[in-house]
């Protein structure tokens, strides 16, 4: 299994939600978790993940979508 790296966060869920429909147009697979806290749902953020063979395509593509 491929290593895991953070790519973008954000205490946003919508924010979260384009980010990863826009990898997903680009071919690049992600995997998002929830840091926000069960309690307080003010508190903590979303996290999206990619693989590390494609965390640098998916972070240039974040960037050019200005979520980065």
């Amino acid at each position: 299994m491929a290593k895991m790296i953070k790519i973008f966060s954000t205490p946003e869920k919508f924010q979260l939600s384009l980010a990863k429909a826009v990898l997903n147009e680009a071919g690049i697979d992600s995997f998002e978790m929830s840091k926000q806290d069960s309690s307080y749902l003010m508190f903590g953020n979303f996290e999206l993940y990619a693989s590390s063979a494609q965390a640098r395509e998916a972070i240039e593509v974040l960037k050019s979508n200005s979520f980065l």
